[in-house]
């Protein structure tokens, strides 16, 4: 589905052109970004700018945009497709990200991560391009930073690195009482002997009855001598 994994907005181009209301110019400032960005973008009335970026599926995007002087503007993140919707005066229409978008907004950040492989766009725009957005009537300075690629926090990294020095210790210390309890086992001596000293005990064996005795006839030991 072409509109899917996006949301639909309904332009004012409609409303313009019925009210006979010239529609305000749309000037384009595209660029494309590497694996980060970091500006202060001045954007008068009617204006927006486009940060293109090549994302694979999955990958992470992390932006904000945030007003530090003038009124709202919407943030827009689209994929190639949406994209040129947007710029087409003729479409009544256009899809966006939804993750990565917020109208008429003073601050906005999110981390989005690529629905699929494409060239997406983050737009800041400050003109009165949406019946729900900003109405762009005034200069905005926006602060705009983004970023490609996954990254590690750095807490997991702290934290990850203390059970791995954790687990090392303790196979140490397992391997160290083996060895200990080994050579205890093998510092016990054996018993002493001495010439003449009498040799193990061999077991008592019943004595053997006598060829021709009935079934179960056990002869008495002999006895012991008289003195």
């Amino acid at each position: 589905m072409r509109y899917a994994a996006t949301t639909v907005l309904v332009l004012l181009l409609a409303g313009f052109l019925a009210a006979g209301v010239a529609l305000p110019a749309h000037a384009q400032m595209e660029t494309m970004m590497g694996s980060t960005m970091s500006e202060t973008l001045t954007l008068p009335a009617g204006e927006y700018k486009a940060y293109g970026v090549s994302l694979y599926n999955g990958e992470m995007f992390r932006f904000s945009a945030r007003v530090a002087a003038g009124g709202p503007v919407d943030v827009y993140l689209f994929n190639a497709t949406n994209y040129a919707d947007y710029q087409d005066p003729m479409k009544l229409m256009f899809g966006y990200v939804h993750a990565g978008t917020q109208e008429d907004t003073m601050s906005f950040s999110s981390s989005v991560r690529a629905p699929g492989a494409d060239t997406y766009y983050l737009v800041i725009d400050n003109a009165a391009i949406s019946s729900s957005g900003a109405m762009g009537t005034g200069t905005s300075t926006v602060q705009v930073s983004a970023q490609t690629g996954e990254t590690v926090d750095s807490g997991l990294i702290v934290v990850a690195a203390v059970v791995v020095v954790c687990l090392a210790v303790g196979s140490i210390l397992i391997v160290l009482s083996v060895r200990r309890q080994r050579r205890k086992a093998a510092a016990v001596p054996p018993p002493p002997t001495w010439p003449g000293a009498p040799g193990p005990v061999p077991p008592q064996q019943p004595p053997i009855p006598p060829p021709g005795s009935p079934p179960g006839y056990r002869p008495l030991p002999p006895s012991p001598p008289r003195t």
